[in-house]
């Protein structure tokens, strides 16, 4: 059962990441933001991915380690610019204590569950470390190390991550209702212009 619902969620979480980065790459691009667009950008990124994953562990092992590298650094360099930009930035009242319930369900703490489920897919990928640990010196110590520590690293990143992006928000509602239909990309936009989005945008779609 583990590894079926391991495949599951790898194979959606690898449609959901390159589906994502389809969406971002016509904005960074300028393509027509169309559904046929975005799929041709969506099938032209997951052959590249497939081809790059047939071509041996030990690529795949470098990627791996550039991959941990450009996350963080990106999320450093995002955030950094995020919050020296001359822009209004959020309370930490706003950040941390305000809850905006636009879901139509009443309940709280299952809106709450909801919301959790956009980080659920990172759970089938952070085993990495097991699935490169016949590539590995002593294994048995470092492929588990290495599992630990991707959560924990995993969780400040994104903690930080996360913080920046909502203290940057200009405006909530034209943030979540973004014309781009991407409000992340929105917040880039509303801080930073079109050449400092576009930017950071790139760092987001090689990640």
């Amino acid at each position: 059962m583990t590894g079926w619902l391991n495949l599951l969620g790898l194979l959606g979480a690898i449609a959901g990441i390159d589906y994502g980065a389809g969406t971002f790459a016509n904005l960074q691009w300028g393509f027509p933001p169309t559904p046929e667009k975005t799929m041709m950008i969506f099938a032209g990124i997951l052959l590249l991915h497939a081809l790059l994953n047939v071509a041996g562990v030990r690529l795949v092992s470098v990627l791996n380690s550039i991959s941990v590298w450009w996350h963080l650094a990106g999320v450093a360099v995002i955030v950094g610019v995020l919050t020296l930009a001359p822009a209004d930035h959020q309370s930490a009242d706003f950040v941390f204590t305000q809850f905006n319930n636009d879901t139509g369900f009443s309940n709280g703490l299952y809106v709450m569950a909801l919301g959790l489920l956009l980080a659920q897919y990172t759970f089938c990928g952070y085993d990495a470390s097991s699935h490169l640990s016949e590539e590995t010196t002593q294994a048995q110590i470092s492929a588990p190390k290495g599992i630990v520590r991707s959560i924990w690293v995993s969780w400040i990143a994104g903690f930080i991550l996360l913080a920046g992006l909502t203290s940057s928000i200009q405006d909530y509602a034209g943030t979540q209702n973004s014309a781009t239909g991407v409000p992340p990309a929105q917040i880039f936009l509303d801080v930073l212009g079109v050449s400092g989005a576009k930017a950071l945008l790139l760092i987001v779609i090689v990640a």
